[in-house]
């Protein structure tokens, strides 16, 4: 009895936190991002600043990385020098 009971609440678990994923970001703002878009361009259309992965300054060259991440783990990281993106990743976006 203990065992299914186990089994029926990992299930209910599962499911509830595949209903709870949301997609605050998605695939379509990532493509709207350019090399040479400026932080707050990106901010204005993601909808907020992400959080600061890395940030390095070397020769008067600062570059920072930027990511986004919903709770399904699908995420965008944006590298930006001096303000400005250079590159950007993403991983299962939708």
């Amino acid at each position: 009895m203990n065992k299914t009971v186990l089994i029926l609440v990992l299930i209910l678990s599962l499911a509830l936190v595949g209903c709870g994923a949301t997609s605050k970001y998605t695939l379509e703002q990532f493509n709207q991002i350019k090399n040479g878009m400026s932080y707050d361009k990106v901010v204005e259309i993601v909808g907020d600043g992400g959080e600061l992965s890395s940030e390095t300054e070397m020769m008067g060259t600062k570059t920072s990385i930027y990511t986004w991440q919903n709770t399904s783990g699908s995420n965008m990281m944006i590298t930006f020098q001096n303000g400005k993106v250079v590159s950007k990743a993403q991983a299962m976006l939708k």
